[in-house]
């Protein structure tokens, strides 16, 4: 067994490792919130300057287009913005599902039936 002040010693270096690496840990998180705000701002910044540009040209070229031109104009910025592609996938992807399911389970009905149209399924 070690003498008493031995221990202590270990005790309070094993409780300043571990401070230093509470702090180490706290330091690296903050490092990539940093960062992580650092590369939203810059693609914030992008999506923003692709907005301004866009009313820029729908009041000065963009005078008297037609539908199409507009509807294309519309897509330009949402193609940029990732939250917004994000949703649209999350909210087809339902549909999506259910259409595959449909095909899948049509094809499983054709594969076990006895009609003979469907004799080269296997």
């Amino acid at each position: 067994m070690l003498p008493v002040d031995v221990q202590k010693a270990v005790e309070k270096e094993f409780e300043m490792a571990l401070q230093d690496w509470v702090m180490e840990e706290t330091k690296d998180k903050k490092n990539v919130v940093e960062a992580y705000v650092y590369e939203m701002s810059k693609k914030r910044e992008g999506f923003i300057t692709k907005l301004q540009e866009t009313e820029d040209w729908l009041y000065e070229d963009g005078e008297d287009k037609t539908k199409g031109v507009y509807v294309a104009k519309l897509d330009e910025p949402k193609k940029g913005d990732p939250i917004e592609q994000r949703y649209k996938e999350h909210s087809e992807r339902g549909s999506f599902i259910d259409q595959l399911v449909n095909h899948v389970n049509w094809f499983k009905q054709a594969a076990a039936s006895a009609n003979p149209m469907y004799e080269h399924i296997a």
